[in-house]
């Protein structure tokens, strides 16, 4: 009986856990925007991991795998074991995205 008790109240406090900065808000990717750089200011030939590709696009994770997969989007390059784009494609996508979007309406 005190084994599941212990257990319940474990999971209690997990979950009553508050952010470390609540003013900031989260995003689906877990990056802060307090944390990132001012990418305006970055050369294009800097390196993104997913989770910034997927700040600056606006599109989740899920969403960029998929394209990846069906060529709508740049399969990745890798440094070591991470996935990486390039800022200088990551623009280009955004840009070209945008017209596409104009030229539709």
């Amino acid at each position: 009986m005190t084994i599941r008790q212990e257990a319940e109240n474990n999971k209690r406090a997990y979950r009553s856990s508050e952010r470390p900065n609540p003013a900031i808000p989260k995003y689906r990717s877990g990056k802060d925007w307090s944390q990132m750089p001012d990418y305006a200011k970055l050369p294009d030939y800097s390196l993104l991991g997913i989770a910034e590709v997927s700040i600056l696009t606006g599109m989740s994770t899920s969403v960029i795998e998929r394209r990846i997969k069906s060529n709508k989007f740049a399969a990745p390059n890798y440094h070591g074991k991470d996935r990486v784009w390039s800022l200088g494609y990551v623009r280009q996508w955004c840009e070209q995205f945008a017209q596409s979007l104009n030229e539709g309406a």
